[in-house]
C-alpha cells in the first residue's frame, strides 16, 4: 500500500453534520476542524472540506487478484432468493 497523493475532499450536502461527516471518513470533528481551519461546527451546503489523511487512508500500489469460484443454481419451484443465500451461506 501507499499512501494516496491526492487530498480528499468532501461535498457537504442537506442534513449533514460535521461529526456525521468525520465519522464516514474514520476521523473526528476537531481533525475536520482543524485541517479547515474552521471556527464553529456550522456548514453550509455545497461547502467543501478537505479530509484530513492522517496516514489512514492508504490505496494499493498494485491490484490484488481474489480468486472466486461460479457456482450455478437452477432455480426450483418454491424457491426463493433468501433461501437460496442461505443455502449457500451469502448473504444478500
Amino acid at each position: 500500500f501507499s499512501p494516496s497523493s491526492k487530498p480528499m475532499v468532501h461535498i457537504v450536502k442537506r442534513g449533514e453534520s460535521l461529526s456525521v461527516i468525520a465519522n464516514k471518513y474514520g476521523t473526528n470533528s476537531k481533525a475536520l476542524m482543524a485541517e479547515n481551519k474552521l471556527k464553529s461546527t456550522s456548514l453550509a451546503v455545497g461547502q467543501k472540506l478537505r479530509i484530513p489523511s492522517a496516514g489512514k487512508i492508504q490505496v494499493p500500489s498494485k491490484p490484488i487478484t481474489i480468486e472466486t469460484e461460479t457456482i450455478t443454481h437452477i432455480v426450483k419451484s418454491g424457491e426463493f432468493l433468501g433461501k437460496i443465500a442461505s443455502h449457500y451461506k451469502v448473504k444478500l
